[in-house]
């Protein structure tokens, strides 16, 4: 069959006279997030970015999560046309390499994200732990964010942030918490819960003010939750009670002295 000059070639199928243009898709770079363990010993990150390189791959945001005997863990995030299963075949063949968690993002993190959100709740005072509940999810790279307390009448809701599942009938029986922690399945979970962490769904909690209230972070995917997260979490609970029982103290000591008139 020969074309008309000027029109691409054609295929048969739906258009004109029974054919349809010759459609060519090109690859679409996907947005990846990785998470390796590797020997905390010099070249071994070298091979890790040797080996995202070989397969074109281009590494746009590179942290450090927590090191601890003779590991490093690390956070890669990259850019890739390939399929996930190239990715993770090419960091596996690197010795000593784990890949603890591969999966697509629809945006980098911000490493500045925590430090500004600790910033927004001193600044906000009354309603810094709705607040630190809605800014949890970017903050910490994480799924979904709820506040909970256990009080007379079984266990209260305090925040949600936006995403989070529905918490009706919800059980805590991981109250009271005396430190951050992560959650592993368990009955008390919701069916739906307990099929994501079958899939992949990493839960973590820390103390909100006393051991009776707690924050539930979830990762759907992963990665799990590590000991410097787990302390970062705490911490953010922390200045967020903090800046919920100083608010008043704060708005007075901004006001100007009250004036005592002539002397």
């Amino acid at each position: 069959m020969v074309h008309p000059p000027g029109e691409p070639p054609v295929t048969p199928g739906e258009g004109r006279c029974g054919w349809r243009p010759l459609v060519v898709v090109q690859n679409l770079l996907v947005r990846y997030a990785v998470r390796l363990s590797i020997p905390d010993r010099p070249g071994s990150l070298s091979a890790v970015t040797a080996a995202i390189g070989r397969i074109g791959a281009d590494i746009a945001v590179l942290e450090i999560v927590e090191r601890y005997d003779g590991v490093a863990v690390d956070d890669i995030y990259l850019t890739a046309d390939g399929d996930r299963r190239e990715l993770r075949f090419a960091l596996e063949q690197v010795p000593g390499v784990i890949v603890e968690s591969l999966r697509a993002v629809r945006r980098f993190p911000d490493a500045g994200a925590p430090m500004r959100l600790a910033a927004e709740l001193v600044e906000r005072g009354r309603g810094a732990v709705p607040e630190l509940v809605a800014g949890l999810p970017a903050a910490m790279s994480s799924s979904w964010a709820v506040a909970l307390a256990s009080g007379v009448q079984g266990l209260d809701v305090l925040a949600v942030s936006a995403d989070a599942p529905e918490l009706d009938g919800i059980a805590a029986p991981w109250l009271p918490l005396l430190g951050p922690r992560r959650l592993s399945r368990a009955e008390w979970m919701p069916p739906s819960w307990r099929d994501d962490v079958s899939s992949g769904l990493e839960l973590a909690a820390a103390p909100l003010g006393n051991s009776a209230a707690g924050l539930l972070v979830a990762r759907r995917d992963g990665p799990r939750f590590r000991s410097a997260e787990l302390r970062q979490l705490a911490d953010l609970a922390r200045v967020a009670v903090a800046a919920e029982m100083t608010a008043p103290r704060l708005r007075t000591s901004r006001l100007p002295p009250a004036s005592t008139g002539p002397a």
